[in-house]
């Protein structure tokens, strides 16, 4: 590799600067705000980078022997060179005050980098002739001068303009770790959280939750002859309304608008179809009734045949049935829902941002809790059977549902508070995140004036890629009853398989994750055992959203490494859901301490350092204990007395984990 600007190997640079990270965690912050992921040359280290990051802010240690140790569970390590590769960074580290002058210099040539890849897709697109392409070369040329990414930034700009997303919020768990998505998802789901300035988790579950809208009617995952899954999705978000979470949820449902359109040109041609079937049946009909001449009772009763399917040719062409769709309305009762899937091809995915159905389910009309029949069948893709059929509505072959909510935290701790909602195991089909928001935190929002280049020609490009993405999945055939499921099973069609590797870990995680639902082993999911229990199945449906997201069909077998993405993505799960048990209903300004907290050297804070920092002491000092005690209830942290040797002792909210 050619040397930078200073005349040393850029990959030296980059050493020196993970290396400093891992021998003195407080570097990482001034560290991480001159560098991007992307700016470093060799991905392996781009990995290392975010696993430093990745132990920052999560409270652990940053050394090579945690970061190792990080890699090593999301299956990494090997990857970017073993242990042996990460003592390699920190022996070639001079002195740690050098990695500031390092760092510049890995920025710099990552800009050089970048100018030189752009300014060639502008030649090439000019070249070409072709106007469009030149114009989002050149867009994205502009864009990232603006961001500092090419070129000389401005003075005081800030790189990465919508880096918070991936770090700030103040969740109760991390957050999810976007590194395990495929590519295209991945730049979809950041690009998504930095233009909306949401947290990354919210885009992340609700592309999972509408992919599986549309595959869960089509598509299975097989693990074994045995251990066979449907490909639906149950995600919950918990946001509050002002987060603006109602942007990105809607841009990701906007994405259905060519399946949809698919769905529809589908249904057509159904119709036509039937309409000339009937139209041949009546002509075979009438032709028998002419052949026969002797016996009468038999020619009535084919002229009975006869209008029968003319009345039904009729009724077709005047009032066909409504084209299936991929989303149905939240806003109603189970009761209208399941009538609704019941002429959708017994499907039906809820993609709501402000989690109505919940609130239905809960009892909102009827003042008592609803039927939860269909959620729990359509979870499954099982048969269900409405409490009443009609001429309209009957009873659905295979109910499958999805449901991609946003509800705020407070739903979220009525419904895990709900008696039958726990009984039944409603909340057990949940993927569950309490990512917290950016809400007072957006910096650095990028906008360009509407003269100066086409308005957003990448989010054009990745919202392109998603609908396309959508259309090409319900191009197969919908699995509308257990005889269509298992027919599909024998052929061997819209079934996915895993490869052997993909196979033995998953096994491995199940056999895993068993001892730790055990109670007498004080297992750490013993208290949660009802979800737990489908997580296996539930990461089993994931790699298949992961594969399928990744370009592949289903005739292609999912790969161990798409395998272990799942598994982090799993693992990610079940800390959100354990958090979710400790601190749902925890209040905002509860929450607001928790983030400063968790955000300073060692996670503990002074009780005075909190009421100026994150109040502005504009709140009373008992208002503040109240909120500061609703974090020491979760179990989580802990308020002491620490002598500062001289004066009184200073009260400091500290950290403690999980005492569960």
């Amino acid at each position: 590799m050619s040397g930078n600007a200073t005349g040393l190997d850029p990959e030296a640079s980059e050493r020196i600067v993970l290396g400093a990270m891992m021998l003195q965690s407080d570097c990482v912050p001034s560290l991480a705000a001159i560098l991007t992921f992307d700016d470093f040359a060799r991905p392996i280290h781009g990995e290392i980078f975010r696993a430093v990051l990745n132990n920052r802010s999560d409270g652990a240690p940053t050394d090579a022997v945690a970061v190792g140790d990080t890699l090593h569970r999301s299956g990494d390590l090997l990857r970017v060179g073993g242990a042996p590769y990460l003592l390699r960074c920190v022996a070639e580290v001079p002195t740690v005050a050098s990695a500031t002058w390092h760092a510049r210099s890995v920025a710099d040539t990552a800009r050089t980098r970048r100018a030189e890849e752009v300014g060639i897709r502008v030649q090439q697109a000019a070249k070409s002739g072709n106007a469009e392409a030149l114009a989002a070369a050149l867009a994205d040329a502009a864009r990232l001068h603006a961001q500092g990414e090419i070129g000389e930034p401005a003075p005081g700009a800030k790189r990465g303009s919508g880096a918070t997303p991936l770090t700030a919020g103040h969740g109760h768990a991390r957050r999810f770790p976007v590194e395990h998505l495929p590519p295209m998802m991945r730049e979809y789901v950041v690009d998504l959280a930095e233009r909306k300035q949401v947290p990354v988790d919210l885009p992340a579950l609700m592309m999972l939750g509408v992919m599986s809208g549309v595959t869960g009617p089509r598509i299975l995952v097989r693990r074994d002859h045995d251990f066979i899954q449907p490909t639906n999705l149950y995600v919950m978000v918990g946001m509050e309304s002002s987060s603006a979470k109602s942007p990105p949820v809607t841009e990701l449902r906007d994405g259905l608008w060519l399946a949809n359109r698919t769905l529809r040109e589908q249904h057509e041609k159904w119709v036509e179809g039937e309409q000339l079937r009937l139209a041949a049946e009546i002509e075979d009909v009438l032709a028998k009734g002419k052949a026969v001449t002797t016996d009468l009772e038999e020619k009535e009763g084919l002229k009975a045949r006869a209008r029968r399917l003319s009345q039904q040719a009729e009724d077709l062409a005047k009032s066909p049935p409504p084209a299936p769709v991929v989303e149905l309305d939240g806003d109603t009762s189970p009761e209208a829902l399941a009538d609704r899937m019941s002429t959708n091809l017994g499907a039906g995915a809820v993609i709501d941002d402000e989690g109505t159905l919940l609130r239905n389910l809960g009892g909102q009309y009827s003042g008592r809790t609803a039927n939860l029949g269909i959620v729990l069948k359509g979870y499954d893709c099982a048969p269900y059977k409405p409490t009443r059929i009609t001429r309209e509505a009957g009873q659905i072959g295979r109910a499958a549902l999805t449901l991609a909510i946003s509800p705020q935290p407070l739903l979220v701790a009525e419904m895990l508070q709900n008696a039958l909602m726990q009984e039944t195991g409603f909340i057990n089909r949940f993927l569950v995140s309490l990512p917290g928001d950016l809400v007072g935190k957006r910096e650095g929002r990028e906008s360009v004036f509407i003269d100066d280049v086409p308005a957003e020609p990448q989010s054009r490009r990745l919202k392109r890629w998603w609908a396309e993405l959508l259309e090409s999945l319900v191009g197969y055939d919908a699995l509308v009853d257990r005889q269509a499921e298992e027919a599909a099973i024998e052929a061997e069609s819209a079934v996915i398989d895993l490869t052997r590797g993909a196979w033995k870990l998953h096994l491995d995680y199940q056999n895993v994750l068993e001892p730790r639902m055990d109670p007498s082993r004080d297992g750490d999911l013993c208290q949660v055992r009802g979800w737990a229990g489908k997580h296996v199945a539930r990461v089993l449906r994931v790699a298949a959203l992961l594969h399928l997201g990744a370009g592949m069909t289903p005739d292609d077998r999912i790969e161990e490494s798409t395998m272990r993405d799942a598994i982090a993505i799993g693992e990610w799960a079940i800390e959100h859901l354990l958090a979710a048990g400790r601190v749902v209903g925890v209040s905002r300004n509860a929450g607001r301490i928790k983030e400063y907290v968790d955000g300073c050297e060692g996670r503990r804070a002074g009780r005075t350092e909190i009421g100026k920092q994150v109040f502005s002491n504009n709140e009373k000092a008992d208002d503040i204990d109240g909120w500061v005690g609703e974090l020491v209830a979760t179990g989580e942290y802990t308020l002491e007395k620490v002598s500062l040797g001289r004066g009184r002792p200073r009260l400091e909210v500290r950290w403690v984990g999980d005492s569960s």
